[in-house]
Formats: structure tokens, C-alpha cells, sequence
């Protein structure tokens, strides 16, 4: 059988301590030990997910502005055209990378939403 929710239903419970006394129980502590396990793990994931999406927006905004920093040294130096190349290629670069993450992420959300079942 296949049940939607992590439990059989009542009738289906009742029928599994019939034929073996304490399975209910069991079934009980079984489904309560993986909620637990969810609730522990979702308290170290969501805070280090936190932290690893600032630490890339750091890491962009560095990038970001080297590549400005460097396309405007260039261009100082009479290499404006490399200058504007080295520029144009980091921020693009940021952008393109930021606009596909945005991408996949309302992709993902999709996903899941499709995958949630009715109630």
C-alpha cells in the first residue's frame, strides 16, 4: 500500500497491532524520531545556507568590483579598450550568474509546489 502522509490511516493501524502487538507504536516512534531528525537538521541547514548565500554575495561583490577596479586601471594606463573589456566582463559575468541562480531558483520552487500533494 501507499499512503501519502507518513502514517497509515487509523484503520490500517489498528489492523497491524491486531497482527503484531506493539506495531503501532513502533509506527509512532518511527514517524516521531524522523520528525525529530527533520526539525534538528533544518536547525543546522537553513542558518549555514544563510550564511553560505552571503558569503557569496561577498564574494561577488569583490569580484565586482576588482574587475571595475582593474578595467578602470587600464584605462588610466591608455589600455581603455582593455579596460572597458575587463569590466564589462565582470560585471556581465555577476549578472549572468545572478539572473540564471534566480532562474533555477523559481524553477525549484516550481518543482516542489508541483510535487506537494493536494489537500
Amino acid at each position: 500500500m501507499l499512503y501519502s502522509s507518513p502514517l497509515p490511516p487509523a484503520a490500517e493501524l489498528e489492523r497491524l497491532e491486531r497482527l503484531a502487538p506493539g506495531a503501532a507504536g513502533r509506527i509512532l516512534g518511527m514517524v516521531e524520531s524522523q520528525q525529530q531528525h527533520r526539525f534538528d537538521l533544518e536547525k543546522t541547514v537553513v542558518p549555514e545556507q544563510i550564511n553560505q548565500a552571503a558569503r557569496g554575495q561577498w564574494f561577488a561583490f569583490a569580484l565586482g568590483a576588482i574587475g571595475v577596479i582593474g578595467g578602470m586601471t587600464m584605462g588610466f594606463l591608455g589600455q581603455s579598450w582593455l579596460g572597458g573589456v575587463i569590466a564589462t566582463m565582470c560585471v556581465g559575468n555577476l549578472a549572468l550568474v545572478f539572473v540564471t541562480g534566480k532562474k533555477q531558483e523559481k524553477n525549484s520552487r516550481r518543482k516542489k509546489a508541483q510535487a506537494q500533494p493536494e489537500p
